[in-house]
């Protein structure tokens, strides 16, 4: 019964592939930044079939929602979520495309639009099939969640966890488009699959002086390269090389004239592990280092932490039914297990801290032409979104029987 109700649920996403694309046209066209997702909202929901057993969560102070496809039966209490983000990036398009951005300096260059598309398309295919489903259906409802705000921390997951979107959840699944894949492959690994993070921006301050007369001053430019140098060491010499762990200076701001030592400096730096006990040894390395270096040339700091998103550690259990969808939809030769970790981080890892989740890449690659993730000719194909769109689906079914 299973594999008929598969056959049956990829024949549907291969018939209303033209309007998943449309529907993926049409956010692509008019993407919001985090935060601002108010017409994306609208357009889902506008979509959303309307039937009984279809039960919407919206609020007024977050325009990330969830829909429910509701079995009932003894199982009731419990569901299988699948979580789809919809905010875009503060990028001018550069693409071309004929439903390229209508908004000034937004583009939806992260593949969140595709992402949305696909959890609308598997949405869509359990209402179709919401009778076959519901005779076999092994939990009480599907839960299909459209989230705002994963590109500003702390993140649009909080949000909806506050608002119970994880209540009675027995597993979540999410999903990224990657470029850096061949399109047609499925890619996911047990254990951590993206890193946590956190940002220090830091200033720091001395005094003054004349360029000719750098003895009375605190030359803060000096200082800070060498914290910046002597922060690598805490990757390539004080952590092991078989722990992935990212130390990035992503911004210096110090100085108005090239006769002048600036007597303030500020930078941020970006930290990154798939080991959260990693990630705050880390942190404390670079305070250490930055305390240290201070002291020396007589300067003083301020350091003000910016909590980014954990770790995504993907649960065995949720990877397997998620390795079982992708054969099903992709075939065994469209499988990659187990895939390299990211140093990226997705606030996806959240919902993954309450109940056992697995998320995966999708890959859209296609060769010389293909351009990463926040690069403004970012894009994919539609045959990548119909991909999607087929593993999201084979992935309800998963629950059915």
């Amino acid at each position: 019964m299973k594999s008929s109700i598969i056959k049956s649920v990829l024949r549907y996403i291969e018939d209303t592939g033209d309007e998943i694309k449309e529907f993926r046209e049409t956010l692509h066209a008019n993407p919001e930044l985090s935060l601002c997702e108010r017409s994306t909202r609208d357009f889902i929901l506008s979509k959303i079939p309307r039937k009984e057993f279809v039960c919407v969560h919206k609020f007024d102070d977050t325009y990330g929602f969830w829909v429910d496809v509701a079995f009932g039966g003894n199982a009731s209490a419990s569901s299988a979520a699948i979580r789809a983000d919809i905010d875009a990036l503060p990028i001018q398009e550069e693409t071309g495309l004929p439903f390229a951005s209508k908004n000034a300096g937004v583009m939806h260059a992260c593949g969140h639009d595709a992402h949305a598309a696909m959890a609308f398309g598997a949405l869509c295919a359990a209402v179709k099939h919401y009778d076959v489903l519901r005779e076999n259906i092994k939990t009480g409802a599907l839960r299909f969640i459209f989230q705002a705000a994963e590109e500003k921390a702390p993140g649009g997951a909080l949000a909806l966890i506050e608002k119970g979107v994880m209540k009675g959840v027995e597993a979540i699944f999410g999903i990224h488009v990657m470029p850096h894949i061949a399109s047609g492959r499925f890619a996911i690994c047990d254990g951590g699959i993206m890193a946590g993070g956190e940002r220090l921006n830091v200033t720091l301050t001395g005094n003054g002086g004349h360029a000719a007369r750098p003895e009375e001053a605190c030359d803060l430019i000096l200082l800070a390269g060498e914290i910046i140098t002597s922060s690598q060491k805490l990757v390539s010499r004080n952590t092991s090389p078989l722990e992935p762990a990212v130390v990035s200076f992503c911004e210096i701001h110090a100085g108005a004239a090239g006769n002048i030592l600036p007597s303030s400096l500020a930078f941020s730096v970006s930290l990154r592990s798939l080991d959260p006990v990693v990630l705050k040894n880390i942190r404390a390395g670079v305070e250490k280092i930055i305390k240290l270096r201070c002291e020396e040339y007589g300067a003083s700091f301020l350091i003000e932490a910016v909590k980014g998103y954990p770790p995504m550690i993907n649960e065995p259990g949720a990877v397997g039914k998620y390795l079982s969808a992708a054969r099903n939809a992709l075939g065994e030769s469209g499988v990659v297990y187990p895939e390299k970790p990211v140093m990226g981080g997705d606030d996806f890892a959240r919902y993954a801290q309450i109940a056992p989740g697995a998320f995966a890449f999708l890959g859209t690659g296609a060769g010389s032409e293909t351009y990463p993730l926040h690069h403004p000719k970012f894009n994919l194909a539609d045959s990548d979104i119909l991909n999607g769109t087929k593993l999201l689906a084979a992935l309800i079914c998963e629950f059915a029987g």
